[in-house]
């Protein structure tokens, strides 16, 4: 296994810095030029609106900090302030202290069982989150009532943290153990580099719930909302300069969430590895944390089943006995249509964009270092960015819609934010744990061609389809970018179509959880498990070995 030693030093032919600098940034361009002109472009936008009297108009006047006052003057933005603060202390919780538990006590058990445990935890990453609309919504009608409905959200967003966190924790810590299982020290050899990841999660768990739109949407109905609802709501009675104004407190937080993560992996050193000879070995465990493992893995298994499975499996019976409530005719769409306007718009942005600019960023600030070991803080550039979801951008990509005369049409479906920084982020810190292999491949004479496709280009390609499906899967479920900017069935999606059927036509809802949603779960389920067991539990985290000197082949 890897272990954090002093890296041997190789003479090797070196570049000119120079040159090496200057071809480490015309590869970073790209992402500089995306950048600065779509994801800065939006944020001075959204700033610029947040002081205007009124953004959409032509005769809107400078205000200042106004239209802000009067946000807080609105009483449904303290009850967001309440409601998004549960949230967020939900969820802050859970992620604290689950998945940490969960990967030290899996570390403990057999070989087996490790397995077995760790494809369990694989499936919440195929997970499609509209399904919870209308199974909790309707079918578990039983669990509401006026007085307890927040208490009740809450602990289904707990139960949906719960395994979505154990997912994204078990494969970062689990890369972590499997880096210093060799080491001297033992486990304290892996403190550092879990209490970075730790901390990395924390700050992105409480910037994404900050943005989390409670895809319960009843819940509006007694008065709670979250600041994304809240600002969806503005679109609804045309209120959109307090809609900046909540925009642009939100993006501030989540801003400097991404910045200071960032800070922490540069400072941390933390680098990514690919070992295809690593295996999975028989070890002595701890009892008592074995036990603290299978205790955690009871929990998430019931969350797994509560809420992966079953919505879809009470959805799929009530298609079948047409037992769905319909208030109104039944809604005439496309199921094709829906499909399509789901899938196209994330796959175009993601295989034409996001994933070409961001890995040849990653491998210009990772592999190319056209400032040596101080490359990776290129990454603060693009960090305000890290843990930013379209949310806070939403009401200026409606204006910028609306100017184009393009709403309710296909190209109001494509993602606002056409860069992935945490594509960028993932990818840069695996170029930088295997440009090591690729110098020491050149050194020992392997023409640069095939060192960089044997040790650079081979080795990232499943992780770089990895984070794509991720970004698609995010980006199809995303709900407050596609509802505001589509009302045309034949705009529909299928988060905005579930969304919308389920109030007064539960069948057809079910209907789009079954003809998209199910099989969209079923399929990247298939594919996050066999990059579990050929690939992901392969990978090993942790920090870059000590250098005293670095030089770069030609």
């Amino acid at each position: 296994m890897t272990t954090e030693i002093s890296a041997p030093e190789s003479k090797k032919p070196s570049i000119n810095p120079f040159l090496r600098a200057l071809l480490g940034l015309l590869m970073l361009l790209p992402a500089c030029a995306l950048c600065s002109t779509n994801a800065l472009g939006l944020t001075i936008d959204t700033f610029t609106s947040s002081q205007q009297s009124k953004p959409s108009s032509s005769d809107s006047e400078f205000v200042g900090p106004e239209n802000f006052e009067r946000l807080f003057d609105t009483r449904i933005f303290t009850s967001a302030i309440e409601f998004t603060s549960q949230v967020v202390l939900v969820r802050t919780l859970i992620a604290a202290i689950f998945p940490i538990l969960l990967s030290i006590g899996v570390y403990q058990l057999g070989k087996r069982s490790r397995r077995g445990v760790r494809l369990l935890f694989t499936l919440p990453m195929a997970f499609f989150a509209p399904v919870l609309m209308a199974y909790f919504s309707q079918r578990m009608d039983w669990m509401w009532d006026r007085e307890s409905t927040k208490t009740t959200v809450l602990l289904i967003e707990a139960m949906t943290m719960l395994i979505v966190s154990c997912a994204a924790g078990l494969l970062a810590y689990s890369a972590i153990l499997r880096r210093y299982e060799a080491h001297e020290k033992g486990w304290r050899a892996a403190l550092p580099s879990l209490i970075a990841v730790w901390l990395i999660g924390q700050f992105a768990v409480t910037a994404y719930a900050l943005q989390a739109f409670v895809l319960l949407g009843f819940i509006s109905k007694f008065g709670a909302f979250t600041f994304s609802q809240f600002v969806f709501e503005t679109t609804r009675i045309f209120n959109l300069h307090v809609g900046f104004a909540a925009s642009v407190l939100v993006f501030l937080p989540v801003a400097m969430s991404g910045m200071l993560a960032t800070l922490i992996l540069v400072l941390f050193r933390l680098q990514l590895e690919h070992d295809p000879k690593s295996e999975d070995i028989e070890r002595p465990g701890n009892r008592l944390f074995g036990i603290l493992g299978w205790v955690v893995t009871a929990i998430g298994a019931f969350g797994v089943i509560f809420i992966l499975f079953a919505p879809y499996l009470v959805s799929l019976l009530d298609v079948l006995l047409g037992k769905g409530e319909s208030y109104a005719a039944p809604a005439s769409v496309s199921f094709v249509k829906i499909w399509l306007n789901s899938i196209l718009p994330p796959l175009l942005v993601i295989l034409f964009v996001q994933l070409p600019v961001a890995y040849l960023g990653a491998l210009a600030i990772g592999a190319v270092r056209p400032f040596g070991r101080w490359s990776e803080w290129l990454l603060l550039l693009f960090s305000p960015w890290l843990f930013v979801t379209s949310m806070p951008f939403i009401l200026q990509r409606l204006l910028d819609l609306d100017d184009a005369d393009a709403l309710d049409t296909f190209p109001a479906l494509l993602p606002p934010l056409l860069i992935s920084v945490p594509m960028l982020v993932v990818l840069t810190i695996f170029f930088k744990g295997h440009e090591p292999k690729w110098r020491q491949a050149r050194a020992e004479g392997m023409p640069a061609m095939r060192a960089f496709f044997t040790k650079l280009f081979i080795p990232s390609l499943p992780l770089a389809g990895f984070m794509a499906a991720l970004s698609f899967l995010a980006a199809s479920q995303d709900l407050i970018h596609s509802l505001p900017v589509v009302w045309d069935l034949e705009q529909f999606n299928a988060t905005s179509a579930i969304f919308r059927f389920f109030t007064f036509d539960l069948l057809e809802s079910e209907k789009a959880i079954l003809i998209f949603g199910f099989p969209i779960f079923l399929i990247f389920s298939v594919i996050f498990l066999a990059l579990r067991m050929f690939y992901l539990d392969k990978l090993s985290l942790g920090r870059e070995p000590t250098v005293a000197k670095q030089e770069t082949p030609g």
